[in-house]
């Protein structure tokens, strides 16, 4: 099991891979709740590699909502 306190390891995606997912996903009503099971499906799969890359893209989801509106 996925342990909290263990530091993940880098994304294997690149940051425009991360950023070209979170500009989809943001496009959807429920993009944080999509991205919330994302990541507690792969935690509860074991799956560390998948966790970190859904938190890079949350954080990338976030980034983009905070975006100043031009």
């Amino acid at each position: 099991m996925l342990n909290p306190a263990d530091p993940l390891p880098p994304s294997p995606l690149t940051d425009w891979e991360l950023t070209a997912i979170a500009a989809r996903i943001v496009q959807r009503p429920d993009c944080e709740i999509y991205v919330a099971e994302q990541i507690g499906r792969l935690a509860l799969a074991d799956d560390a590699e998948g966790v970190t890359t859904w938190k890079a893209v949350a954080g990338k989801v976030q980034a983009i909502r905070a975006a100043s509106v031009v």
